[in-house]
């Protein structure tokens, strides 16, 4: 059998899989949106699909370098490392407790703060996962 790929683009799914954080991240932000700039047609549709799934204002803020915004998405994708640490193994790992005794203690706070949040919503969905098995399974 032959199998013919029609797909000379990414749908927004992939594209979501492929550049999730570029609202965290300046350099990957510049990349996509580089690819962006010469993209056509349905690629190109489907790309600024899912740049309107973000906050264009905050996009536009991290491209310019807007100190504010690139010290909150700093301090995002610090709290997303570390909640993700404490959630699978419990602790931070040396890395992360050098990064986040290195920051000013406003930020440390904040950093600390989102972890909460963060690890709070994985025991929730954790949770909520085993309640519904324990439903199924009765």
């Amino acid at each position: 059998m032959q199998i013919k790929i029609m797909n000379e683009f990414q749908t927004v799914t992939e594209l979501m899989a492929e550049w999730h954080d570029i609202n965290l991240n300046r350099n990957k932000l510049r990349m996509f949106m580089v690819e962006y700039e010469v993209a056509t047609g349905r690629q190109r549709e489907n790309m600024e699909r899912f740049l309107l799934s973000f906050d264009t204002d905050r996009l536009q803020r991290l491209l310019d370098g807007d100190e504010d915004e690139s010290r909150m998405a700093y301090i995002e994708t610090l709290a997303r490392e570390a909640a993700a640490e404490m959630v699978t193994i419990g602790q931070y790992s040396k890395e992360t407790f050098r990064l986040l005794f290195s920051l000013p203690i406003s930020d440390f706070r904040l950093v600390n703060k989102r972890v909460q949040e963060l690890v709070y919503i994985a025991h929730d969905v954790t949770n909520q996962v085993q309640s519904s098995q324990g439903l199924a399974g009765a």
